[in-house]
């Protein structure tokens, strides 16, 4: 009699918890019962959102951002070859001059070994305007120790807003260019390059 009790006892105290558990179920929502949520609603959120004015800009202001924008972009693709010394496979500017000299007249005989390896160099500005073509091509010169030989490369700079002459160095003066080793075949003939270039 004392176990059917027992029983009887356990049963409804297991229905009362069954009871309970499930209206409390159903009173809470969807978040986590053991989260509190006092903070807004979407429906609040969007509701502010909605509900602000919006913001007045000009042409003049739209067309600034814009400039500005483009500015920074150049400036970070400048600055990510400088931020990263990783990206630079070659770096002719640690060699001496026989050295980097050597290393040239390598590229020049087997470019191959080269296609898409980051290049920096130090050398001297050089220009050659094409009368037929109309093109101008632009190169960075390296001389030999003894400065009696001399080799380059022929670059192209990523940032087609440089006007020549108005904003490139002087003939002569010495320049820093990083850039990706490319070659390209003018007339059946094959020309180094190292396109994508900036100046440091």
């Amino acid at each position: 009699m004392i176990r059917k009790s027992f029983l009887w006892a356990a049963l409804s105290a297991g229905v009362v918890l069954l009871c309970f558990s499930v209206f409390s179920c159903k009173r809470q929502s969807s978040a986590s019962r053991f989260t509190k949520n006092n903070g807004p609603t979407v429906d609040s959120v969007l509701d502010s959102i909605v509900s602000e004015p919006a913001a007045q800009t000009s042409v003049s202001d739209t067309a600034e951002k814009i400039d500005r924008n483009e500015e920074d972009l150049k400036q970070r693709w400048k600055e990510s070859f400088l931020a990263d010394e990783r990206k630079i496979d070659l770096d002719l500017t640690t060699m001496d001059s026989n050295m980097v000299y050597s290393e040239v007249y390598k590229m020049l005989i087997y470019p191959e070994d080269y296609i898409g390896k980051i290049v920096k160099m130090r050398g001297q500005f050089s220009s050659y305007h094409d009368e037929y073509s109309g093109n101008t091509y632009f190169a960075c010169i390296i001389q030999d120790a003894l400065a009696c030989c001399s080799s380059g490369l022929e670059f192209s700079l990523k940032d087609n807003s440089y006007e020549y002459p108005k904003d490139f160095p002087v003939e002569g003066e010495n320049i820093t260019v990083i850039g990706r080793f490319s070659t390209y075949l003018d007339d059946d003939i094959q020309y180094l390059s190292l396109s994508d270039s900036v100046f440091m």
